[in-house]
């Protein structure tokens, strides 16, 4: 849903906008929502395996099939350590801002969970608790 709140409001489709806005301003030059990955990335992404009776067997790249942008980016770990240093610096990268202060601060905020106690969602990240610390974290395919 937020995806397609910020197709209408930018009025350009989400890859685009995330590109434009996100990706080329921290240098992400090897991430991707587009489906399936372009001839530049596919080459370089990564295998994913199911283990299934004792053996590990390579599997195909996930589409997600009309699910963007919910689940369907791939990044390497380089560009993610853009991405997020950008969200610990609360929106900035070096000199690029890709979101205002305040706004990164409000991502980083409950939005929901089930119970006070327990790890919820914010705005855009999982919640987690490690080590008597609160993490807020996102899942990527990974490109390597």
């Amino acid at each position: 849903m937020a995806g397609y709140i910020v197709e209408v409001i930018a009025g350009i489709p989400f890859e685009d906008y995330v590109e434009q806005n996100i990706f080329k301003p921290l240098g992400m030059e090897h991430s991707s929502f587009r489906e399936p990955l372009s001839a530049a990335l596919a080459p370089d992404m990564s295998v994913g395996y199911t283990y299934k009776n004792g053996l590990l067997k390579a599997e195909d790249f996930e589409l997600m099939n009309g699910m963007n942008p919910a689940g369907s980016s791939s990044a390497c770990a380089t560009d993610m350590a853009k991405f997020m240093i950008a969200h610990l610096q609360n929106g900035q990268f070096g000199n690029q801002r890709i979101l205002k202060e305040e706004t990164a601060k409000f991502m980083h905020t409950r939005l929901f969970a089930h119970d006070p106690r327990i790890a919820g969602n914010a705005h855009g990240f999982w919640e987690a608790d490690f080590n008597n610390l609160h993490l807020i974290e996102r899942g990527v395919n990974a490109i390597f």
